[in-house]
């Protein structure tokens, strides 16, 4: 039997865990190596229809007698499988992890964290360098890329809108929307743009069973905007709110109907839609700050200046728990309005891509071969051969 390897997560959700898993275990099989798929419970997040994946990961669940199983998902999610090297593959978004989240992560051989920014967060809450390691995820070059055709999105204000000229697009879950920042793009948006631009900002927001603040609470703070700047959105470029579930296969197209991919977060474990925007070939607009600094710089995307501020997700009540006592930054509004304006103004389009970058140093090959060498590592220490 050749080498093999226990994967634990979250596969079927449509999340970007979700998606890690399904990357990394393709790139693992096209290596050799021989891969248990286990599937944690999705409780109400809700999976992916079955439709709209790819049913071949379902086989994957047999014995494959390893001794070893990686865990991708957070932290406190992970079932710790005694006589096993367990390794944690996770990622978090602000200055320091919970401290629930530093304990657990001693249980495990090791830690697996994608950029520099989330490694820090987890040496600043008290665990040993000596127990993480760095491993870059990677994106498709060959499924996204530019060429495809792109999505029909449906008609706003008249226009299709594929005939906007600029069109920006962000992709976000609603579990995650007051650290992606939506509200201050959208301030952004409304204070920027004006209603006979040729340009639509695309929303894409999944994860429908977590409206806790759409539409009403939504709407509110919408409108909570419109009266701090004196301008209704109806004076703005449109806005599309897009949340149809896309199978995997559809997304390529989402990002070949936008011209531009624009980020408010506050802080970013790795943010796949943006190199998946960036491999298509659009133009970049990210916050320089976290997993964004990993890969991006300004010779291939517009870099939005940010500053440091005390991380507040929901007032600290349900997932905010997690970000209690930690920092993330904010994206300086003005300087994003000025780029966005430029991308309006004349569509950007000498502006280089992070396209060729991407389809060189950020590949899953590349992602899965790194994981390897740390696996190849742990077993050597352990007197294990992988």
């Amino acid at each position: 039997m050749g080498r093999t390897l226990v994967i634990s997560g979250h596969y079927r959700r449509p999340s970007g865990y979700g998606g890690h898993i399904r990357e990394i275990v393709r790139a693992l099989d096209n290596l050799g190596i021989l891969v248990r798929l286990v599937d944690l419970p999705t409780g109400s997040v809700g999976a992916l229809p079955q439709e709209k994946y790819d049913s071949w990961f379902d086989a994957l669940n047999r014995p494959v007698g390893s001794d070893s199983i990686l865990h991708i998902c957070l932290p406190h999610q992970a079932k710790i499988v005694e006589g096993m090297l367990n390794v944690n593959s996770t990622t978090f978004e602000t200055t320091r992890i919970p401290e629930t989240w530093a304990k657990l992560s001693l249980r495990h051989h090791l830690i697996v964290l994608p950029t520099d920014s989330s490694k820090q967060a987890w040496i600043a809450s008290g665990v040993p360098e000596e127990r993480l390691r760095l491993c870059p995820h990677g994106v498709d070059s060959d499924r996204f890329h530019p060429g495809v055709e792109p999505l029909k999105i449906g008609i706003r204000r008249g226009r299709r809108v594929l005939e906007y000229k600029t069109r920006f697009l962000n992709v976000s879950d609603f579990i995650s929307a007051p650290r992606k920042n939506i509200l201050g793009m959208l301030r952004v948006w409304i204070n920027t743009t004006s209603a006979d631009d040729d340009a639509v900002l695309i929303l894409k927001l999944s994860g429908y069973r977590y409206r806790w603040w759409w539409p009403d609470r939504f709407k509110r703070a919408v409108s909570a905007i419109e009266r701090q700047i004196g301008k209704s959105r109806k004076k703005a470029a449109p806005i599309v709110f897009y949340d149809q579930v896309l199978a995997e296969s559809q997304m390529p197209s989402l990002y070949s109907a936008a011209t531009h991919y624009w980020s408010m977060s506050y802080g970013e474990g790795w943010d796949f839609p943006m190199t998946e925007a960036g491999a298509t070939g659009l133009h970049l607009i990210a916050p320089a700050h976290t997993a964004y600094t990993s890969y991006l710089d300004e010779s291939v995307a517009q870099m939005i200046p940010s500053q440091r501020i005390p991380a507040d997700f929901n007032g600290g009540k349900g997932l905010g728990k997690l970000f209690e006592g930690s920092d993330w930054w904010k994206p300086d509004e003005e300087a994003a309005a000025v780029f966005v304006r430029q991308a309006v103004k004349t569509g950007s389009d000498a502006l280089p891509t992070a396209r060729a970058r991407f389809a060189t140093d950020l590949t899953w090959e590349r992602s899965a071969k790194c994981l390897i060498e740390i696996l190849g590592e742990l077993y050597e220490r352990h007197g294990k051969k992988f």
